[in-house]
């Protein structure tokens, strides 16, 4: 699809949202955009079927993201810059497919993504990333590897204690493997608390989570905080591309980690 095709088309969508909508899409961003994906793969292998994107709405998703001028951003480098197009591409729990269906479709659109894995389902099953996986994708420039906790346990289900092993025990393994720093986070299912989001403060530069709505993250965003949004399948590129507009002109400022935490329940 051409650039102007594609300036026609979200110009359409705009205007059937009225004014309202032709307002948001003129406006500057205020925050950083993060994407949360999980396997990337046509079968679903789960009762989970939202949770598979397929690689051609993966592929469709990224090019309209590089088609409208956004940067891509590896999880432990994340910032934002107001009025900057920043986006962050992260893929939750170390699915085999992220490796064999989402990397190569970075590669060939120049884009970054984030592999945040369960250490404790390293070679598992024949759907989850094996030993050596991890090491190509430590390999691959267009790839981070980030830690998803151990055993991929609620952080709220654990005592201080289980979780700072989980922190400690699933970074360690990470950059053994891939010879990497491992600095990013994704905390399981979303959930944390105060203390515990000052647990990942200790290890990681950037943890994240899921707000329960869309949101960018803004400039007053905690850092151990941080929200995404989730992608699920049957979403177009420029579904998402809308999506992510109506995101950025409403950052995320939340004031403490259990005020953003409420809005999961």
């Amino acid at each position: 699809m051409t650039l102007k095709r594609s300036v026609a088309l979200l110009l359409g969508a705009a205007l059937l949202l009225g004014a309202a909508g032709l307002y948001w899409l003129l406006q500057p961003p205020c925050g950083t955009i993060v994407l949360a994906y999980h396997s990337i793969k046509d079968e679903p292998f789960s009762e989970s079927e939202h949770l598979f994107v397929t690689p051609a709405e993966l592929e469709d998703q990224v090019r309209w993201l590089k088609r409208f001028g956004y940067e891509f951003l590896f999880a432990d480098e994340f910032r934002v810059e107001p009025g900057k197009k920043l986006v962050c591409i992260t893929f939750d729990d170390g699915y085999q497919d992220n490796l064999t269906e989402a990397m190569p479709i970075l590669q060939r659109n120049g884009a970054k993504g984030t592999v945040f894995v369960a250490t404790k389902n390293i070679g598992l099953n024949e759907y989850c990333l094996s030993e050596d996986d991890i090491r190509a994708l430590g390999q691959c420039p267009c790839v981070h590897v980030g830690s998803h906790t151990d055993g991929h346990y609620l952080a709220t289900n654990l005592s201080d204690e289980d979780f700072e092993k989980q922190l400690a025990l699933s970074q360690r393994r990470l950059e053994q493997l891939t010879g990497a720093p491992c600095l990013s986070f994704a905390y399981p299912g979303g959930y944390y608390d105060e203390q515990k989001a000052s647990l990942a403060k200790k290890y990681y530069d950037y943890s994240f989570t899921y707000p329960g709505t869309v949101w960018a993250a803004g400039a007053h965003s905690d850092a151990a905080a941080l929200p995404r949004i989730t992608v699920n399948r049957g979403t177009s590129g420029l579904k998402l591309l809308l999506m992510i507009r109506r995101a950025e002109q409403d950052p995320c400022h939340p004031s403490t980690a259990a005020a953003q935490q409420a809005a999961l329940k």
